[in-house]
């Protein structure tokens, strides 16, 4: 099978990672960095994936089409107490944890916009509220700074992203603003790092190339660091 979409627990002790090693359909699984253990945390017949750590260690949200829609999941760290944060028609995907752990961002398909949009959930009072369109947002582990980054399509329904940050205040975004961009790259899968000062993401070099519709090889893809404000 495969193993995909990697997250770091926040005390560096174990990773998450969605799998296919024993069957067809991904579930969770969580690795302590330092052996060889490994747990399987979600066991049901559906996909399973993007696991996101809270900022204190002791829940994972998840994304799972276990409803016949993806949906957003969280539960403990050992796998219990699952608990669906949304529900409906459309798919939700790619929870980040804020840093009190009290909310997640995701990114939606929108029903009526026909695009992705991002969305805030409150986890305890199940309250949403959109903030923009993008898609794979993350939050930042500052606290003195309510930072979203994501990335979006320079062109509707295209495949070329840029990457871009923007700020809640009182839930609502601001400063919503373009940090990094290319002519020849998409740029995806914003990350921040741990002081929130700076984000990694990934470049695809033409990423039309290596499509079905096409005949070309698949684009390079390489890593890239950048500080938050786009320098460096």
């Amino acid at each position: 099978g495969f193993d995909t979409a990697v997250a770091v627990s926040p005390d560096g002790e174990a990773i998450a990672f969605a799998s296919t090693r024993h069957s067809q359909r991904s579930d969770i699984y969580l690795q302590s960095t330092s052996g060889l253990a490994v747990t399987k945390l979600t066991t049901d017949p559906a996909d399973d994936a993007f696991p996101s750590f809270s900022p204190q260690g002791d829940r994972i949200a998840f994304c799972s089409n276990r409803a016949g829609n993806w949906d957003v999941y969280v539960m403990d760290r050992d796998g219990r107490n699952v608990t669906a944060i949304t529900q409906g028609t459309g798919h939700d995907l790619h929870p980040s944890f804020s840093p009190d752990g009290r909310k997640l961002v995701f990114c939606r398909i929108g029903s009526r916009s026909d695009q992705w949009e991002l969305w805030t959930a409150d986890i305890a009072t199940g309250e949403k509220t959109m903030i923009g369109f993008g898609l794979f947002p993350d939050w930042s582990p500052r606290m003195d700074k309510d930072g979203i980054a994501f990335q979006r399509a320079r062109q509707r329904g295209g495949r070329w992203f840029s990457l871009w940050t923007l700020e809640l205040d009182n839930g609502e975004p601001t400063n919503v603003t373009e940090v990094a961009m290319s002519t020849n790259a998409a740029l995806v899968a914003p990350a921040w790092s741990p002081d929130g000062m700076k984000l990694a993401f990934a470049t695809v070099v033409e990423p039309g190339a290596g499509m079905p519709d096409t005949d070309s090889a698949v684009g390079r893809q390489d890593i890239w660091t950048i500080d938050a404000d786009g320098t460096n």
